[in-house]
């Protein structure tokens, strides 16, 4: 990926929405979605805290943005389950 397109992507921590809802403060009216592995499996296994996914919903609706779950990985290896069985 050419650097000049890594420098035009805000980068939010994991599990921590304040850095997300700072992310939104810095640049307003600029970002489009918000994509991320809704269970981190490129790091091993990391689990979204209780309400993460939730309050990612909530800032995304709240600044007309798209919350896209990344979940290549994950469906392949829970049979096509995906989040939405993780989560039921």
């Amino acid at each position: 990926m050419p650097k000049a397109s890594i420098a035009n992507v805000p980068i939010a921590t994991f599990n921590d929405l304040e850095t997300v809802e700072r992310r939104f403060r810095e640049n307003p009216n600029e970002i489009a979605a918000i994509i991320l592995e809704p269970i981190m499996m490129n790091v091993g296994l990391c689990m979204p805290q209780k309400g993460f996914l939730e309050g990612l919903r909530t800032l995304c609706d709240k600044h007309g943005a798209l919350l896209i779950f990344d979940e290549v990985r994950r469906a392949r290896s829970c049979a096509g389950a995906g989040l939405r069985n993780t989560l039921a």
